[in-house]
């Protein structure tokens, strides 16, 4: 099989929570697949920089954003950045959400489940909100990969995530290509 045809040459990348863990090396794999730009976005400017210098080495250009996507205006921002710098975006990967280490779904209480609901489902929909409006607008790709899913021992997110998923499927823009991704342990 021709490797021309995995080739990422020229495409803009964003992956949220690509500085440790699956997100980085996701982020990685795009560089060693030819991708041009790569934005990383988390809340930690240390893990951040440790991850533009790995995936720099892999060729790309990176650009690091340090955001909490947990607010709306921090999305909007991190949005603004890649289209100034990039021109557009051509590949997004959500990457980002939280686990809450609780003894079960009984010891969870409201607050951690708005916590966790609004990361990891509405912060999810309203980054691929925007990033379906950016590639919309700029004519450019249509790709979305959610990347996350919480092993069995953190159950409050295990209906988040499913939820989201769901969500997706019912995303009214139209996608020529989408993915979804499942990573399990």
């Amino acid at each position: 099989m021709d490797a021309h045809l995995f080739s990422l040459k020229g495409k803009r990348v964003l992956v949220t929570g690509g500085s440790r863990g699956i997100g980085r090396t996701i982020a990685e794999g795009f560089a060693l697949s030819g991708a041009d730009k790569i934005a990383i976005c988390a809340r930690k400017e240390e893990s951040l920089a440790e991850a533009k210098d790995a995936i720099t080495k892999k060729g790309a250009d990176v650009l690091t954003i340090p955001a909490h996507l947990g607010k709306v205006e921090e999305i909007d921002r991190m949005f603004e950045t890649v289209t100034k710098e990039f021109g557009g975006l051509d590949i997004l990967v959500n990457n980002m959400g939280m686990n809450i280490f609780t003894p079960s779904v009984v010891d969870a209480d409201e607050a951690l489940w708005d916590k966790i609901m609004d990361l990891n489902l509405k912060s999810v929909f309203l980054v691929s909100q925007r990033a379906a409006k950016v590639m919309r607008d700029a004519s450019s790709g249509r790709s979305s990969i959610s990347a996350r899913w919480p092993p069995a021992r953190r159950r409050p997110a295990w209906a988040s995530t499913a939820s989201r998923r769901r969500a997706w499927r019912c995303s009214p823009e139209s996608w020529r290509r989408s993915f979804l991704l499942s990573i399990f342990r």
